[in-house]
Parts: C-alpha cells; sequence; structure tokens
C-alpha cells in the first residue's frame, strides 16, 4: 500500500485487513513511522527510485499493488506546491507508476493507481467527463498524473498487464486534511455552534462533485474481486452548490444553526465539472459515490467532543 498515511491508503488498509488480506504499507521516505498506529507493518522507503523499488518488492513479494501517494494540496494552495515540489510530484506520480508497471511486466501482480480528475478541465458550469474525454490538464499537478495513466495505458497495450486507472473526483472522510471543502465545512458549522457568530460564505453557488472517500475505495476493492482492470472514473456523478451541503449538514446536525449563515449569489456560472460514472457502476457492481454529508456529520461529531 503505498501511501498507507493518506486517506485513501487508511481506508483501503483496512477494507483489505477485514477481507484476509496481510497488508504491507510504504511512507515517504524520512517518514515518522514511530507514531503509527496501524494494525500492519510500514516501510520507510524512496520507491521513485528503481534500484528501492525493486529491492522492497522483491522482500515483499506483493500479489496486488496499491498507489495512492501522491503530492498535492487543496485548489487554493496548489500553485505554491508545484513551485516547492514540482520534482516530488513528478517522482510520486510518474517515476513510482513507471517502476509499478515495469515491475508487473517480470512479476505476477496486479496494481491500481490513483489518478485524478485534474487531468481535465471544465469548459462549462455543468460539465459532465467521461473516459473518452480529450485530456486537458488544469496544473501541473494534473500533468503527472495524466503522465501517469498514458504509462498504465502503453504497459497495458504492450505487455497486457493487469493495472487500474483511477480517475478520481473529489471525495473526502474523517481522514481527509482539514484545509479541503468537506473537513472545513465541518470546521465551520463548529464553530458557529461555539461562538454564535455569522459567517458569509462566499461562492457558495459554486458547483461542485463531491463524493464519500469510504464508497469509493469499496470499488476499489470490487475491482481485484472481479479481476477487471481499466480505467475507471469515480465520482458522485453530479453536482451540487455549496449552499446545499451547508444547508443539508446543517439540517441533519442542528437547523437553529441555520441563521448563523449568510450565503451570497456568486460562483453558479464557474465552469464545473463531474464524472459520467454508468460504466464504473455497471461494470464494477458499484452502488457509487455515497453520500458526502455523512462524513461532515461524523467530523462535526467527533470534533464537538474533543
Amino acid at each position: 500500500m503505498i501511501g498507507s498515511r493518506g486517506q485513501d491508503g487508511r481506508i483501503m488498509s483496512q477494507i483489505l485487513l477485514k477481507k484476509g488480506y496481510e497488508v504491507m504499507g510504504v511512507v515517504r521516505e524520512n517518514s515518522m513511522l514511530s507514531n503509527s498506529q496501524n494494525e500492519f507493518t510500514e516501510y520507510d522507503s524512496d520507491l521513485s527510485d528503481a534500484t528501492c523499488f525493486s529491492k522492497l518488492l522483491r522482500e515483499v513479494e506483493p500479489d496486488h499493488i496499491f498507489h495512492f501517494g501522491a503530492v498535492h494540496a487543496n485548489s487554493r494552495d496548489m500553485p505554491e506546491l508545484e513551485q516547492s515540489q514540482s520534482d516530488e510530484m513528478l517522482k510520486c506520480h510518474v517515476n513510482i507508476t513507471q517502476n509499478i508497471l515495469e515491475w508487473q511486466t517480470r512479476n505476477s501482480c496486479t496494481s491500481l493507481i490513483a489518478l485524478s480528475s485534474l487531468i481535465y478541465t471544465p469548459q462549462l458550469p455543468k460539465h459532465e467527463v467521461s473516459v473518452e474525454e480529450p485530456f486537458n490538464p488544469q496544473n501541473y499537478y494534473g500533468r503527472t498524473k495524466l503522465q501517469a495513466l498514458k504509462h498504465i495505458r502503453e504497459y497495458r497495450r504492450k505487455f497486457n498487464v493487469k493495472s487500474a486507472g483511477l480517475i478520481l473526483f473529489n471525495h473526502s472522510s474523517e481522514f481527509s486534511k482539514p484545509e479541503f471543502l468537506i473537513p472545513s465545512i465541518a470546521s465551520n458549522l463548529l464553530n458557529a455552534h461555539r461562538s454564535g457568530k455569522r459567517t458569509l460564505i462566499k461562492n457558495s453557488q459554486q458547483l461542485v462533485d463531491v463524493s464519500n472517500a469510504h464508497e469509493f475505495c469499496s470499488g476499489f476493492y470490487k475491482i481485484i474481486e472481479k479481476e477487471l482492470y481499466g480505467d475507471f472514473i469515480f465520482s458522485s456523478g453530479n453536482l451540487r452548490s455549496i449552499q446545499s451541503l451547508y444547508v443539508d449538514a446543517i439540517n441533519r446536525l442542528n437547523p437553529s444553526l441555520i441563521s448563523l449563515f449568510e450565503f451570497d449569489d456568486l460562483g453558479a456560472h464557474s465552469p464545473s465539472m463531474f464524472g459520467n460514472i454508468e460504466r464504473t457502476r455497471s461494470i464494477l457492481d458499484w452502488r457509487g459515490g455515497g453520500d458526502s454529508i455523512d462524513i461532515i456529520e461524523k467530523i462535526f461529531k467527533a470534533k464537538i467532543y474533543e
């Protein structure tokens, strides 16, 4: 499990453990391992280096490789991150992917590699994206993820490797970084609950595609369960306004909080996109992106008792 400390790595590891798999994680080189509370062994290794990669993989001999490692940030902080860590992005997203695929040409195993919806750019306020959509990366992060996808397709075509490219739209869980949308909504609700102060939500009509990361990971497991390897879009399959996320969460948690929030009328016409998940749902018998309000509720209730 590459990226075993990240959101998807943590959730997927727990699914696999419950299914009886032996899980071994890999974290970024120089990570603090002493604080790990995982129920499996973690390795500190630079898998972007082909020699280090081969050495570790010969020791582990995996049946399945999950590459959920990423160097990323929210949309506000991404430009700065790209400036400061572009080399790390390339190593993590492209070099590790290529090392995985090369390993697969000589060894019998499968791989699931996390990609990103940022390999596309919305042109319309309600832009639906399918796997046939022409590529148009939004930023450097998207370009490195697109390079990874092209490698996956090349190795599937040339060497018949069993590798799935996971084109992931926004998804959150209780493990998400606090600066991302869903955790930030939970934090704003909690702050309003505690302080009683009014809050203005800007660009509240912006349409977003957000899902529950636990549901995504249940779909990932179906790929190895059904032994179906190709490119899959994971998305909620629809768009909703940021205001609607607040209102639905407030109605579920504490309807009286609605008086503490003011929503502007901006953002409705900004380009936004969502994934067409009909193929993913039908092939994998997957139920979809789930309820992101569940995550807001879980984060809110966990923090309210801290």
